[in-house]
């Protein structure tokens, strides 16, 4: 695109937002903390948009408590997300995710939105949104949808958001207190490092019995998406954390992930570390 070409818009409303969403169609690119853009603009992505700024639509900004679930504007920073008690007690994975994105500077920018609609399947919050059953609302100047965040991504970059459409909101699920909830993030540094494999796991325990009674299991970078892992959670769930159980549960997940080999790491490493990282997590804090 050449200078005299592009355009920058930047919103203070997100109904001035949807407008020009509206109006432009697929010209637009959207951007919030824009701690990605300059990186992506550099790999080739983008040179063909217009630049949509919502950074300022402070509406957006926002982690309120409704009933059995939290709802989350699509701006609020990873910042925000570690210093809110309400996602401390109720969201721990997500509290986690955000404690090791990136860099301190970087974390006062990057937004959830942003980081749910880059797509990536190494980003750091998908795993947590994963195990917390979130819900995405995504809206246009005529309506609004809520799409479940499995059902959001359809490749490494790829979700189905329209043209005319913006992620205004996260709805996730509370996490009741006595569910055991954990994160890990494998990369070449703890943060200001993209995953090699990540992965969130929540657990509610039966104390007499002992057995458990929910278990959501959720890796990334191991597969062209974020994903589950249904038949593991299946395996463990009504059943007895035992070493032997656990042992099985890792080869069980290790057959659920179809990781690629890069620069990071190959296929066999991510393969072998989905599993030493489930029975580590799972390993923690047994009861």
């Amino acid at each position: 695109m050449s200078l005299s070409s592009f355009s920058y818009w930047q919103a203070l409303s997100v109904p001035d937002a949807l407008k020009i969403l509206h109006n432009e169609q697929q010209q637009v690119k959207l951007l919030a903390g824009g701690t990605d853009f300059t990186v992506q603009r550099k790999e080739g992505l983008w040179q063909d948009k217009h630049i949509l700024d919502i950074w300022k639509t402070k509406e957006l900004d926002y982690i309120r408590e409704s009933g059995k679930s939290i709802q989350l504007g699509a701006r609020t920073t990873m910042d925000e997300l570690i210093d809110s008690a309400v996602i401390r007690k109720y969201a721990k994975p997500l509290h986690l995710a955000a404690c090791v994105f990136a860099s301190p500077q970087i974390r006062n920018r990057a937004t959830l939105g942003g980081n749910i609609n880059n797509a990536s399947p190494a980003g750091d919050t998908l795993p947590a949104l994963f195990v917390l059953n979130a819900k995405l609302k995504l809206s246009s100047a005529k309506k609004d949808r809520l799409v479940p965040i499995h059902e959001f991504f359809l490749g490494p970059r790829k979700t189905l958001l329209q043209p005319n459409e913006m992620l205004t909101e996260i709805i996730i699920d509370k996490l009741d207190p006595k569910y055991q909830s954990d994160f890990y993030k494998l990369g070449e540094r703890n943060a200001v490092a993209i995953a090699i494999v990540n992965l969130a796991v929540c657990r509610k325990i039966d104390p007499r019995s002992h057995k458990v009674t929910d278990i959501r299991i959720s890796y990334g970078s191991v597969a062209p998406t974020v994903i589950r892992a249904p038949q593991t959670e299946q395996l463990l769930l009504h059943q007895t954390l035992t070493e032997s159980l656990i042992n099985k549960a890792a080869e069980r997940a290790q057959s659920e992930v179809s990781p690629i080999s890069d620069v990071r790491a190959s296929a066999d490493y991510r393969k072998e570390m989905s599993a030493s990282l489930l029975k580590f997590l799972l390993k923690n804090n047994r009861s």
